[in-house]
């Protein structure tokens, strides 16, 4: 109805010229107010963040919608709806250039540099995908996947220079906490009649997509409840609200996720709170735990599978994975080239109806992430995001260590989910919150191993110069 409504109203000429009248004079009003009132840009810039990152989070909502970047690579639903988002992402920029103008291009380049020497294959990702038109059946696809790509680490790299952590894990609950409240609300199920059987897929595209959010969520609202001191009420809350959400999706994938998740984060908890020399004892007995309920899932896959109703097919994707495989094999160096091998608005062109002609289903994607980024970049691809993935787990690792409190396992627990995550299904590369989230922590994770490594740097050569200058000797201020 929404939907209809909004399309009636472009349709008609008068009534569209006076909504955008409107809208021009309401954006005047609240730019004039963000360049005189403080307060008032702040908070504009905060409401920016949270609009971009709902309308990236692939909800089927009108119009989020048709407002996901995705479709100004792909060809959209409806045309008029999606280019709007580039008036409005515009608009946006201008609402908060009182804030991006609070540093300097030198500031600002200086922190990139820093960025990129700490992760650079977060950053060649996009470049390549931009490269990839040079072999891609559909170069314009590719060059568009690139620039939006491009477009989305600027702004989780302004995200992490504005924002501290608590307010970029405050954005990253937020966004999660309405997709679960809208999900329960607008119930619609996915898979359907399949051996998987329905369950909730909400106002995200599918029961997986919203069963690895919310098991994301459970993780960050638990944390918050050991964080909050007094107002725990809502973490709580939302805290059941995320884990009944999850088991009203039924996606063992988003099981597996949690259980890695929790895992994870329990771990790291206890080893927090031990001194360090204990930390050796507890992570041989997790390491050792680890093996044997590897070794204990090994030997009893298919009846543990059978408890999440899934077989030893894995739900059909053994069965795509092999064609998969033969497409990687004809292109293995470099791939199809960005989104170039999905491409079902082709029709009988789509270079995916080359290896899967299955009668009853053409899969959206190799459904698990690693295949995928084969498929469009080949080992080459593959390399740059695997090295992009292992800076951002190591770093995240090392602010484990370094950093006190709860906030110490966030950001691995982020990075984690983001591994995990693609391991039954495809969310790596793609504008959707996963991807988004996951470039939040990365960026800023880069920044601050940055900001640390020089510190450290100046530091000991402050020491060294102490070292060396013997007492008796006079200042360099007493020459003076």
């Amino acid at each position: 109805m929404i939907k209809s409504t909004i399309l009636r109203i472009l349709d008609n000429p008068i009534t569209l010229l006076i909504v955008c009248l409107m809208v021009l004079a309401y954006g005047f009003i609240l730019l004039t107010l963000t360049r005189r009132n403080h307060y008032i840009a702040g908070l504009v810039e905060n409401g920016a963040v949270r609009f971009m990152l709902l309308c990236q989070s692939e909800v089927m909502l009108t119009p989020f919608l048709h407002w996901n970047t995705l479709y100004l690579i792909i060809p959209p639903f409806n045309n008029r709806l999606t280019y709007l988002q580039i008036l409005i992402y515009s608009f946006l920029v201008f609402a908060i250039l009182p804030q991006i103008r609070e540093k300097s291009f030198r500031d600002y380049r200086d922190l990139f540099l820093k960025s990129f020497l700490s992760n650079p294959f977060i950053w060649l990702i996009p470049v390549l995908a931009a490269i990839s038109l040079f072999w891609s059946e559909t170069p314009l696809i590719a060059l568009k996947s690139g620039l939006v790509l491009l477009g989305i680490n600027l702004f989780s790299f302004y995200v992490s220079i504005r924002f501290k952590w608590e307010e970029i894990f405050s954005f990253i609950r937020w966004n999660i906490s309405v997709i679960a409240l809208l999900s329960l609300v607008i119930r619609r199920t996915s898979n359907d009649g399949t051996t998987a059987g329905g369950g909730l897929a909400g106002i995200m595209p599918s029961k997986n997509a919203l069963g690895a959010l919310m098991a994301l969520g459970i993780i960050l609202w638990l944390l918050n409840v050991f964080e909050s001191k007094k107002h725990r009420a809502i973490p709580i809350f939302m805290t059941l609200v995320c884990l009944f959400t999850l088991f009203q999706a039924k996606s063992a994938g988003a099981y597996l996720i949690l259980i890695i998740l929790m895992t994870v984060t329990l771990s790291g908890l206890l080893l927090k709170l031990f001194e360090y020399r204990s930390v050796a004892i507890l992570t041989s007995i997790l390491f050792l735990l680890t093996l044997l309920i590897s070794f204990f899932v090994t030997l009893n896959l298919e009846a543990i599978l059978g408890l999440f109703g899934k077989d030893l097919t894995l739900t059909g994707r053994s069965v795509i994975w092999p064609a998969i495989t033969e497409a990687i094999s004809q292109k293995v160096w470099a791939g199809y080239g960005a989104f170039s091998f999905w491409q079902p608005w082709r029709g009988p062109e789509n270079p995916a109806l080359s290896f899967l002609r299955f009668s009853y289903w053409l899969p959206p994607s190799a459904h698990q992430g690693f295949l995928d980024i084969l498929l469009q970049f080949g080992v080459v691809g593959l390399v740059i995001v695997v090295l992009g993935l292992g800076f951002a787990l190591v770093q995240s690792m090392n602010f484990f260590f370094k950093q006190t409190g709860v906030l110490a396992i966030l950001p691995l627990t982020v990075v984690l989910h983001h591994i995990a995550a693609n391991l039954p299904e495809t969310r790596f590369l793609r504008p959707n919150v996963f991807w988004v989230s996951f470039l939040f922590v990365t960026m800023k994770l880069s920044i601050t191993a940055s900001q640390r490594a020089v510190t450290q740097t100046v530091s000991s050569q402050r020491e060294k110069i102490d070292l060396d200058r013997p007492e008796f000797m006079p200042s360099p201020a007493r020459d003076l």
